[in-house]
């Protein structure tokens, strides 16, 4: 019988948003993922988006997140560009509450489909609508 040295290895959470190979996975990072966003913009606007990257949802809440993107997105951008990570508090809410609020424009309700319509239609309700 043999024994195998294993050694622990402590990822915290969040990492694996932001480096997924450290969990075994070939994906992009987030912050890969918003830098290759930002350059596929018109490059007029790549400074005001570089200038306005806001964090939402439950896992950006993880301590040190924030920190974590603005590091990792320097090092992907051109060292004359400068970031802005913004990270409200109540972002763990964000979607819900955008949501809510564009649920109650009234002007918008034209775009809406019912649950009718798309059981008739299909995902090409959606498609005919959004164009």
């Amino acid at each position: 019988m043999s024994i195998a040295d294993v050694t622990p290895v402590v990822i915290d959470s969040g990492s694996s948003s932001i480096k997924p190979y450290l969990v075994g996975k070939t994906s992009d990072g987030v912050p890969e993922l918003v830098w290759k966003s930002i350059i596929k913009t018109e490059p007029d606007i790549e400074e005001a988006l570089l200038g306005n990257i806001c964090l939402t949802g439950g896992n950006t809440m993880l301590t040190g997140f924030k920190e974590r993107m603005e590091h990792e997105l320097a090092a992907l951008i051109p060292p004359f560009n400068q970031i802005s990570v913004i990270a409200k508090d109540n972002r763990k809410f964000a979607a819900v509450i955008g949501g809510s609020v564009l649920s109650s424009l009234t002007n918008r309700w034209s775009h809406w489909t019912t649950r009718q319509e798309y059981g008739e239609s299909g995902a090409s309700v959606v498609h005919d609508r959004s164009l």
